[in-house]
């Protein structure tokens, strides 16, 4: 939540640790976790920020970027008291196994999937989910794995909760939840970076969550996409067709690089794309410029 509402990488941690108090004040965590305050406190969290601070802002080819080689970083992460950097990345077994479960596609457009009468009977399941009562039929586990499998995705591929976790008596972040899936889904159906091409096909859950949506008309964005798992499938839904999907190295350098920018434009009109002046919806055709 932190780190979806007030940018780290902004060093902006003086506003992060006073937001961080302000919810640890209005919700209290269980006796079992850690503040996220004590967490961005800790000098060896700050110095990864800044380190990720700074590849967020430089080019990969700078002298100052390079000088960070993977053994370096994998050797402060471990003296940091972070352990084997190795934890976080997937095994070669999982990479492979959801590249056999799900094809490499082309890159496209969120609204090219959304638009698609797959994509439509998809959101018209969620949004139908998302309004009845948590404690209903239509929001139980498995109605949640029917409506991820009619669309060809496995429930754990796209979900970082458990059964027993859905099944929390409170049922308080149900909607959430439902909403984190729908667009989990659709960053897998949009096929890989429409920039780069990376496939998003043999991600992770947890890697799902560094694919980024850019909104091509800035002016039109209403929300930021990370918080709309916040809404409806609905409205999420509204806003994502906005966005193309790119992965968080390519979507760092269109937002602090005009030459990356530029090939971004470069390749969303090759690829026939264009942008409704008025709602900042994406489609085929001369509906506007980027």
């Amino acid at each position: 939540m932190i780190l979806d509402e007030i940018s780290l990488l902004d060093d902006n941690y003086s506003a992060s640790i006073t937001k961080s108090e302000r919810l640890l004040h209005d919700y209290p965590v269980a006796p079992n976790h850690v503040p996220i305050v004590q967490i961005l406190q800790r000098d060896n969290v700050k110095e990864f920020v800044h380190v990720a601070s700074l590849f967020s802002k430089i080019g990969p080819n700078d002298p100052e970027r390079q000088a960070y080689s993977y053994p370096k970083i994998k050797s402060m992460f471990s003296n940091q008291g972070f352990g084997d950097i190795a934890r976080f990345r997937p095994e070669d077994s999982e990479v492979k196994e959801l590249m056999r479960k799900y094809d490499s596609t082309s890159p496209q457009a969120v609204s090219l999937y959304l638009d698609s009468t797959e994509g439509k009977n998809l959101l018209n399941d969620f949004e139908r989910a998302w309004q009845t009562p948590r404690n209903s039929k239509e929001m139980s586990f498995e109605a949640l794995q029917t409506m991820a499998n009619k669309v060809g995705i496995a429930l754990e591929d796209v979900a970082y909760f458990s059964k027993s976790k859905w099944g929390q008596p409170t049922m308080e972040r149900r909607p959430y939840h439902l909403c984190r899936v729908y667009q989990n889904i659709i960053t897998r159906k949009t096929g890989g970076c429409l920039l780069c091409g990376l496939s998003f096909s043999s991600l992770t859950v947890i890697q799902l969550y560094g694919v980024d949506f850019h909104h091509v008309l800035e002016s039109k964005k209403e929300c930021e996409p990370s918080k709309c798992a916040l809404k409806s499938p609905k409205l999420a839904s509204m806003e994502l067709r906005k966005t193309c999907a790119l992965c968080k190295k390519c979507h760092s350098m269109v937002t602090h690089s005009n030459s990356a920018k530029a090939r971004f434009t470069k390749k969303f009109t090759e690829l026939g794309y264009s942008v409704n002046d008025v709602t900042g919806d994406i489609g085929c055709g001369n509906a506007g410029d980027v």
